[in-house]
């Protein structure tokens, strides 16, 4: 009769102590954590400061269909790791917790500087210029007028013209005006820094 008893008080103080345990203390609440910890693309890797993270990429990158890979905390990122974007303007990356709390990240991405490229006009009046878009020089087909345009330094440069590529390699390319309609034509100077491809354009045009 002494060991009912004893066994009855043991099951009645562990119904007590499970009566005033909290609620749900057997499942763990769900993470609030909802940051984004990397953002590459490619070999370059973004930087990230508060919410806004700056990724810069080779000059000539096409920034339009970039596909980042995004590391996080959270149960989902929208846009998705490795999904294309165009990042002509900053993209909104969300993350969001496993208790549905959500993060927004703005993402820039730019392009590394120009490398330097000078180029001399001849005929006169122009002299050396900075390489830059949307320069024009005047050539008459009348004169057969000829245009030379020189990139400074050793580097090979590789040139093109209306999108077509030339067989000089060399620094310096010759335009004769009687090779190329009546019209603006685009001037394509092509140069590699450390693997990397750097190029700007200028334009010329011809006369009658």
């Amino acid at each position: 009769m002494k060991n009912k008893i004893i066994l009855t008080g043991i099951l009645i103080n562990a119904v007590l102590l499970l009566s005033i345990l909290p609620a749900g203390c057997a499942d763990a609440p769900a993470s609030g954590a909802n940051a984004i910890t990397s953002f590459t693309v490619g070999s370059a890797e973004g930087v990230i400061n508060g919410q806004a993270i700056t990724v810069t990429v080779p000059y000539g990158t096409d920034i339009t269909a970039l596909s980042p890979v995004v590391l996080f905390t959270g149960s989902a990122v929208d846009p998705a790791s490795e999904a294309a974007q165009d990042f002509t303007n900053p993209v909104t990356y969300r993350v969001t917790a496993a208790d549905g709390s959500v993060r927004d990240y703005v993402v820039t991405v730019q392009s590394e500087g120009r490398a330097p490229v000078t180029i001399n006009f001849t005929p006169l009046p122009h002299e050396a210029i900075d390489l830059t878009a949307n320069s024009e020089n005047d050539l008459s087909r009348t004169r057969n007028d000829t245009l030379r345009i020189d990139a400074d330094g050793s580097t090979p440069v590789r040139w093109f013209i209306n999108g077509e590529e030339q067989t000089e390699t060399g620094v310096t390319i010759n335009i004769s005006a009687i090779n190329y309609p009546v019209g603006i034509h685009r001037v394509t100077a092509l140069v590699y820094k450390d693997g990397i491809p750097y190029s700007d354009e200028l334009t010329f045009k011809v006369v009658k």
